[in-house]
């Protein structure tokens, strides 16, 4: 794929992105959360091995920073399938969106043709939904 191409497909899917800003913002804010949790993990950990080697601690008194670093280890693994699931939506959100501009476009478009040339509801909605699936795969897919 030439430069030109790539970047004139670039610049279409950041436009796209603004049609689900609000799920693109949610999803960046979990993914801050996680990155957070992330380092939880490791201070945890670095503490309780701290303690446990260098200090001669037994495990059984560091019961609370173990408890802690499993609660960490669910809280993160939580979140990260609610960015799996905002991911989700967004997309959702976005190929709707395509889908009722499509169908908005060959609607009219059918408006102008002949009454016999015209598409069934069903068609133009599947039309559109293959329309949105090329268009996808053209602006994702390298050639």
């Amino acid at each position: 794929m030439n430069k030109t191409r790539q970047q004139e497909l670039t610049r279409w899917l950041k436009q796209q992105s603004i049609i689900s800003r609000r799920w693109l913002m949610i999803s960046r804010l979990l993914g801050v959360a996680s990155g957070l949790l992330i380092v939880a993990q490791a201070w945890f950990l670095a503490r309780i091995l701290h303690r446990m080697v260098m200090e001669n601690i037994p495990a059984t008194a560091l019961l609370l920073p173990l408890t802690l670093l499993v609660l960490v280890f669910v809280l993160r693994a939580w979140v990260v399938w609610l960015r799996e699931r905002v991911g989700f939506q967004a997309g959702q959100h976005i190929r709707y969106e395509f889908a009722v501009r499509f169908s908005t476009a060959s609607s009219r478009r059918a408006r102008r043709g002949s009454r016999a040339n015209r598409p069934a509801v069903g068609q133009r909605l599947s039309l559109s939904r293959s329309m949105i699936c090329t268009i996808i795969m053209r602006a994702t897919c390298p050639r």
